[in-house]
C-alpha cells in the first residue's frame, strides 16, 4: 500500500513534500520551490513572493488543535462500549478504505452495507468522518454538533458527484471552469439550485492526485508517478510503512551520576524502518521492557529528531520521522497494553504482534541489535556478549559513562556510524536509501518530505504514561510529591457523578524525564493542564529516576516518614554529592596529568645538577586554585 493510497486527499496522517506543492506554514500559504535535501527545503511566500530556506523541522503544518475544549476526550476515559462501536464501525469500512478511492464504486459499498443491513449513505459518512482526521475516535457515537452548518441537498450532491466521475474524471481532461458549468447545467435540468464554484473546486479536491492522475492520464502513469519500489520485506514498500520494534539490554555497565558507582546495564527499546534499515526512534532507561517503553520509544518516531541532536551536541542528519503505518513488536505479554493499543488505534498505526515460535520474523531489528552490540562492545565498561569474551576484563571497574552520556554516544553510533555505512540488504547505506525514497531520481520521481500532520501537543499526551487520583484541597499527591495549580480548584474534593458518597477519580500523565510538572486532564473541558510542583522553590526540572534515588536514599538512612520533604532534600544532598564528584575527578585528572609530565623517563644534565628535584608529592602539597580547571600547564 502507498503512502497515496492510505491516506486521504483532506486530512492525510503524514505530510509528503514535493516541488510545487502548496503547504500552509506559519499560518501561510507558501510554494516549495525545491526540495535540497532531507532536511531543507526552499518555500515561495505565495502574496509576497519571497523565498526562504527553511529547515524541515521548523515547519509547522496547519493542523486543528485537538486538545481545545470541545473536543475528542482523553482515550483512556472513552467507555468501552463507545471504543468498541467506533472499532466495529472501522472493521466495517476498512476493506473499501484499502482500496484505491477510483475503486470504491457505489456497486461495492452498497454491497458492503447490505451485508450489516445498512444504508450505503452511513457507510460513505463512516468514510468521509474516519478520513478526515485519520483517528479511530471520530467514529464514536456522540450528539451531534455541526448544526447550521452547510451542505449540499442529496439531489445537488449526487449531481456534483456525478458530473465528477463522468465529465471531470476522463482522458478528455476537462478543465474545473468547464465541470462547473456542466454541473450548473445539469441542476437547471433538474430544477435544482447550482452550488457555487468553490464548492465544485473543493468537491475535487477531495479526489487524491493518485485518482486524478489515474482517470485523466491513465493508471500506468499514475503507478509510475506514486508507486514506490516494492522492498523485501512484505509490506515495507516505503518509508514508514512497517517499522520493528524490539527491546535489548545492553552489553555495558553504566555509573550513577553521584559517586560514579556501578547502577548496571539499560534497556535499550529500537525502531527500525524496514524499508530503509534506519533506525527510526528509541528509548534508553533502565527499566525493564514494557507498552510504556513501546509508546515512548513511538513517540520518538513519530516526532523531529532535530532538537535531540542540538540537546546532545551532535551534527548529524537523522531526517525519518512521522506516522508509521504498521509497527511489529514481540508477542510477550508485558506488550500488551490498553493505553498503547488504543494510541495506536486513534492514529491509524496497525499493530502485529510477532507469532510464536517464529524468531525469523523478527531477524531484521535483531541483526541491527547485533551490529549495534559490536560497536558497544568497543566502550569502557563492556560486558561482552558472553562472560568467556570477557576473560579478566573488569566490566564494573572499567564502567564510565553515565546514563545521559552513554545516550550521546549511543547517538553518536546510530547517526555517524550506522547510519552512514554499506548494509548489505539495501545495496547502500540506510541514509541514502531514504534520500533516494524521498528525493527520487533522475528515472523516478521521490515521495517528498514526511512531515506528521497531526496535533503534536495532543499526540504526546496519548503516548505518555498516566495515573488516577483524587483531587484534595492541596493539590494532586503523587510519588509523594504536591502539585498544585489554580485549574484543579472547581474539582477539590469531587464526588463521583455515579456514587457521590466515593470521591471521584481523576487522570493525569506525565513525561518520566521531567516530573517537576504533570498534565491534568479536565473532563469537562477535555483539554489538559501543566500542574507545576506545588512549591515552586524545587528544582525546575527532575526525572523520575532521580526522584526514585532520592526516595531509596531516604529509606536507606532509615527516616520513618517518606515525604516530599525528605525526598528533595535527600534529592539536594545527592545533587552536592555529584558536584564533589565532578570537582574530585577534574581534581583527579589534573593529578595524573601533573604526574605525567612532571616525571622525566631518563634525564641527563651535561652541567651541574638541576636546580629543582622533582618530587613524586609535589603536586599533592600545592593548594587547588578554583577558576583554572582549563588552564594547561607545560614543563621544559
Amino acid at each position: 500500500m502507498t503512502p497515496d493510497k492510505e491516506s486521504s486527499a483532506e486530512v492525510p496522517r503524514n505530510i509528503h513534500l514535493l516541488n510545487g506543492q502548496i503547504i500552509e506554514h506559519r499560518r501561510q500559504r507558501y510554494a516549495v520551490v525545491q526540495v535540497l535535501d532531507v532536511e531543507t527545503v526552499l518555500l515561495r511566500h505565495l502574496i509576497t513572493g519571497t523565498v526562504e530556506r527553511v529547515p524541515l523541522s521548523a515547519i509547522q503544518p496547519a493542523v486543528e488543535a485537538t486538545s481545545g475544549p470541545g473536543n475528542m476526550p482523553d482515550l483512556l476515559t472513552v467507555p468501552d462500549e463507545d471504543w468498541t462501536t467506533a472499532q466495529r464501525r472501522f472493521e466495517i469500512i476498512r476493506p473499501l478504505l484499502e482500496r484505491h478511492p477510483y475503486e470504491r464504486t457505489r456497486f461495492l459499498i452498497e454491497e458492503r452495507a447490505a451485508e450489516f443491513d445498512l444504508h450505503a449513505a452511513t457507510l460513505y459518512r463512516w468514510m468521509a468522518l474516519y478520513q478526515a482526521s485519520r483517528q479511530l475516535s471520530s467514529l464514536m457515537p456522540k450528539t451531534r454538533k455541526d448544526k447550521g452548518s452547510y451542505k449540499l441537498p442529496e439531489g445537488v450532491e449526487s449531481v456534483v458527484q456525478e458530473v465528477i466521475n463522468q465529465f471531470y474524471l476522463t482522458p478528455q481532461r476537462r478543465s474545473i471552469q468547464s465541470t462547473c458549468l456542466e454541473v450548473m447545467r445539469l441542476c437547471r435540468e433538474r430544477g435544482l439550485e447550482a452550488p457555487h464554484y468553490n464548492t465544485v473546486r473543493n468537491r475535487i479536491a477531495e479526489r487524491t492526485q493518485y485518482v486524478q492522475v489515474a482517470k485523466r492520464l491513465g493508471k500506468k502513469t499514475a503507478e509510475n508517478r506514486f508507486r514506490p519500489h516494492v522492498a523485501e520485506f512484505p509490506g515495507a514498500d516505503y518509508p514508514l510503512s512497517v517499522i520493528q520494534i524490539d527491546h535489548t539490554k545492553l552489553d555495558v555497565i553504566l555509573v550513577d551520576y553521584h559517586h560514579r558507582l556501578p547502577l548496571g546495564r539499560p534497556w535499550l527499546t529500537l525502531a527500525l524502518d524496514l524499508r530503509t534499515r534506519l533506525v527510526a526512534g528509541y528509548w534508553l532507561s533502565f527499566d525493564a521492557p514494557s507498552a510504556l517503553s513501546v509508546g515512548l520509544c513511538l513517540l520518538s518516531v513519530i516526532l523531529p529528531k532535530s532538537g535531540l541532536l542540538a540537546k546532545h551536541g551532535l551534527d548529524a542528519k537523522w531526517p525519518i520521522q512521522g506516522l508509521p503505518r504498521t509497527i511489529h513488536l514481540d508477542n510477550a505479554k508485558e506488550f500488551h497494553g490498553q493505553m498503547l493499543e488504543r494510541a495506536c488505534q486513534q492514529y491509524g498505526i496497525d499493530i502485529q504482534y510477532r507469532p510464536k515460535g517464529q524468531p525469523h520474523m523478527g531477524g531484521h531489528i535483531e541483526r541491527m541489535m547485533d551490529t549495534l552490540a559490536t560497536l558497544i562492545h568497543e566502550l569502557p565498561g563492556t560486558t561482552f556478549h558472553h562472560p568467556k569474551d570477557r576473560g579478566e576484563y573488569r566490566s564494573e571497574a572499567q564502567a564510565a559513562f553515565t546514563l545521559a552520556e552513554f545516550e550521546q554516544v549511543l547517538l553518536t553510533q546510530i547517526t555517524r556510524v550506522y547510519h552512514e555505512r554499506f548494509h548489505q540488504g539495501i545495496q547502500t547505506t540506510p541514509l541514502k536509501r531514504y534520500e533516494l525514497d524521498v528525493l527520487g531520481t533522475s528515472s523516478r520521481p521521490g515521495l517528498g518530505l514526511v512531515l506528521p500532520n497531526v496535533d503534536l501537543a495532543r499526540l504526546k499526551y496519548d503516548f505518555l504514561p498516566f495515573f488516577e487520583h483524587t483531587i484534595q484541597n492541596y493539590g494532586i499527591l503523587y510519588k509523594h510529591i504536591h502539585y498544585f495549580a489554580d485549574v484543579l480548584k472547581p474539582w477539590i474534593d469531587a464526588s463521583d457523578p455515579g456514587y457521590p458518597q466515593r470521591k471521584r477519580k481523576f487522570l493525569s500523565r506525565y513525561d518520566p524525564r521531567d516530573m517537576s510538572t504533570i498534565y491534568f486532564y479536565d473532563p469537562e473541558l477535555q483539554q489538559y493542564f501543566p500542574i507545576p510542583f506545588r512549591d515552586s522553590s524545587r528544582p525546575a526540572q527532575v526525572s523520575l529516576w532521580e526522584l526514585r534515588a532520592a526516595t531509596q536514599r531516604v529509606r536507606e538512612e532509615g527516616k520513618a516518614q517518606v515525604d516530599e520533604d525528605t525526598i528533595f532534600a535527600a534529592y539536594a544532598e545527592l545533587r552536592r554529592m555529584e558536584a564533589a564528584a565532578k570537582q574530585a575527578t577534574k581534581r583527579q585528572r589534573r593529578h595524573q596529568q601533573r604526574r605525567a609530565t612532571h616525571t622525566p623517563v631518563h634525564q641527563e644534565v651535561e652541567i651541574g645538577q638541576p636546580l629543582v628535584q622533582p618530587s613524586s608529592s609535589m603536586d599533592e602539597d600545592l593548594p587547588e586554585l578554583e577558576g583554572f580547571d582549563d588552564v594547561e600547564v607545560v614543563f621544559g
